[in-house]
């Protein structure tokens, strides 16, 4: 095997590992390089001896599918178990006779119908639970694999492992993101310098209304002037110079085409070693969208029996709102907005003002949720 045809197998090893959709380059490369019919991704699971394909070439997929089917009943499968270590790489040969695979299902159903016979494996990654291997199978007139195609496998097995490391990392992070663009709330990273790394959907759609708060060139505004100055005045002491015990900062934020304010809050993310270009995020920024009045009155009394008057009370003292304050909102007199918010604890279970906000804000994200 050539120096520049490993180099070429590495290289497609990691362009999988960032694209998943390039594996079946790197299998077509990998068949062409050993003289492979059917080569695969294999996940096996130890305790049950089974196992699945993710990604399979060369062999038509009932095929395939059969051959998981008879995974658990074949004999060599059971005797690869203690190589199924990583690194480990083995023939067909190590692990059965010609004269017992011949007799096999896996033989009879798959390999002999699809003109294959001869197996190596490498187990990428393996523990006593499970393994990760890749596989070629090919067939019996181009013999068994040699010396050759064993060190090309011991070759690639450490970048393999790499890949599948970055590839774990990656559909993390994948995750993460899409968890965010799950949150009702707007989310904003920032980095050391309290630029925008990413932004979640809705804060996406807050930017694009424009109606109080916007994204550009790379920062967070507020419309209004004496806004803006408070919004970066938090912004600059959660990302710079701030301990991680410092809870961070809270701006109401004015819109324009309605009367309640954003809720925007930023809070310092633990600080990396090395931040090499301003790539690590230093700050989120949650901005909450109050949901409307009217839907949320509607969903406390239908979960806490709330009278009219009392969700209402609730859903001005879920914004922020002291209970004189919101008294004065509603046109009510204290003694009646006290009397209500009595009414709404003993409905809701709760004790205490701070208590029933921070359920209320629960209900109104579950909420938004559901939409």
């Amino acid at each position: 095997m050539n120096e520049e045809r490993v180099l070429a197998l590495i290289d497609s090893v990691y362009e999988a590992a960032v694209d998943p959709a390039r594996w079946t380059a790197f299998l077509e490369r990998l068949s062409l390089a050993i003289q492979g019919r059917w080569t695969m991704l294999i996940a096996h699971e130890s305790r049950t001896t089974r196992a699945s394909f993710p990604l399979s070439i060369g062999i038509d997929p009932l095929a395939v599918k059969r051959a998981q089917e008879l995974i658990p009943r074949d004999p060599s499968i059971a005797r690869a178990e203690p190589l199924l270590r990583a690194g480990a790489v083995f023939t067909g040969e190590s692990l059965i006779s010609g004269q017992e695979l011949v007799r096999t299902a896996m033989y009879n159903e798959v390999l002999r119908p699809n003109d294959l016979h001869h197996v190596i494996t490498c187990a990428v990654t393996g523990n006593e639970n499970e393994a990760a291997l890749i596989s070629s199978v090919r067939p019996s007139r181009l013999g068994p694999f040699g010396r050759s195609e064993i060190r090309l496998f011991e070759a690639l097995h450490p970048h393999l492992r790499r890949a599948l490391q970055i590839q774990q990392r990656l559909a993390v992070t994948e995750g993460q993101r899409e968890a965010l663009d799950r949150t009702p709330a707007g989310c904003v990273l920032l980095n050391s310098g309290g630029r925008i790394l990413a932004a979640n959907r809705a804060a996406e759609q807050i930017f694009r209304r424009d109606d109080g708060i916007s994204a550009f060139g790379g920062q967070l505004y507020a419309a209004a002037s004496p806004a803006n100055a408070k919004l970066r005045e938090c912004i600059h002491g959660v990302v710079f110079g701030l301990s991680m015990q410092h809870a961070g900062g809270v701006v109401a934020v004015p819109r324009l085409n309605a009367t309640q304010p954003y809720t925007v809050l930023a809070a310092p993310l633990p600080k990396k070693p090395m931040d090499w270009g301003g790539c690590n995020p230093a700050a989120i920024v949650f901005i909450a969208d109050p949901t409307p009045p009217t839907k949320i009155e509607f969903i406390l009394r239908a979960l806490y029996h709330l009278t009219p008057a009392e969700a209402r009370l609730a859903c001005v003292l879920a914004n922020g709102e002291g209970l004189t304050r919101a008294a004065e909102e509603l046109g009510i007199s204290n003694n009646t907005a006290k009397a209500q918010l009595q009414q709404i604890f003993g409905k809701t279970q709760t004790r205490r003002q701070a208590e029933l906000v921070r359920l209320l804000t629960t209900v109104t994200w579950n909420t938004k949720f559901s939409e």
